[in-house]
């Protein structure tokens, strides 16, 4: 049986259809490579695959395609768990070395707007021999089967990416012993990459927002939250400790004889039995973004 399969299914294709939703869950593209499937060369690739716009396409809209990067006259890319290859068509000649040197899977482009994507493996496999003549397996077959698929984010060179963290780094306090670093899981760029982990999006227009207003600044989501940092650490603080009653929640607090200071607890040690805190509570300054010094050198 695995002898048919050799001889019968040196070109085989599964059908897929991969399509891109908006915010709105409005199908705005698919991505289409079947006449990549149905051409006789390989060097077409990035012609005849690329995302169409559609608003509806329910059916298959591309291939994933399996053969033996070395040998597609007497072996073939099917049998046991394989994973399919980037897609030619009906070629019998060598391929080019990169071929060897890409991993498995289809390449695809990234596609022109950001938003959703829906990835739905159809039914079937296409196959034809070394001669083009399309042989029946399916009498010969037991199993059939799929794995899940997965999609990721590869460079030009079909590696994975290692994408460097973004930093912003200003001075706070030049005459302090210790370095202050805070790791944020959302931020900004000033040149958004479809990439790019962590944005904001607006949903009304699928655009990442990248400035953000704090206290009557305009910013970067890193530079404003520096300068809260900054205000509050820049310059020395009052603190206070002593006994007070019990606060039922967090909030600002002040001293009734200078109601113009206003303090935060660092710490508290409460007394349910006789409803009193042992705190300590450190004076608070309001948003200052003027005399910020930031430095890519640090």
């Amino acid at each position: 049986m695995y002898d048919h399969l050799e001889n019968w299914c040196n070109f085989a294709y599964v059908p897929f259809a991969l399509r891109l939703y908006d915010s709105n869950h409005v199908m705005r593209y698919h991505y289409d490579n079947t006449k990549v499937e149905q051409s006789d060369g390989y060097n077409r690739l990035r012609v005849l695959g690329a995302w169409k716009k559609s608003s509806d396409m329910q059916g298959m809209s591309g291939f994933l395609c399996y053969y033996d990067t070395g040998n597609r006259k007497s072996k073939s890319g099917l049998g046991g768990w394989k994973k399919n290859r980037p897609i030619i068509g009906y070629y019998r000649g060598d391929l080019p070395s990169r071929f060897e040197k890409l991993s498995d899977g289809e390449y695809i482009p990234l596609p022109p707007i950001p938003g959703w994507l829906e990835l739905e493996i159809f039914a079937g496999v296409h196959q034809f021999d070394y001669n083009r003549k399309v042989k029946n397996i399916y009498d010969r077959t037991r199993w059939v089967l799929y794995k899940n698929p997965t999609l990721s984010v590869v460079d030009i060179h079909g590696k994975d990416l290692k994408l460097e963290d973004v930093e912003t780094k200003a001075w706070i306090n030049r005459q302090a012993n210790e370095e202050l670093s805070i790791s944020t899981i959302i931020g900004t760029r000033i040149d958004p990459t479809p990439f790019g982990r962590g944005y904001i999006m607006n949903v009304s227009d699928g655009k990442a927002r990248i400035r953000f207003c704090r206290a009557g600044t305009k910013d970067f989501l890193e530079r404003l939250l520096i300068g809260t940092i900054y205000s509050n650490h820049s310059k020395r603080a009052n603190t206070l400790s002593g006994t007070i009653g019990t606060i039922p929640e967090f909030c600002i607090l002040y001293d009734k004889s200078d109601v113009y200071n206003k303090y935060v607890i660092l710490s508290e040690v409460e007394h349910p039995a006789i409803d009193q805190s042992e705190v300590k509570m450190v004076q608070m300054f309001p948003d200052d973004y003027i005399g910020i010094e930031y430095d890519e050198n640090i």
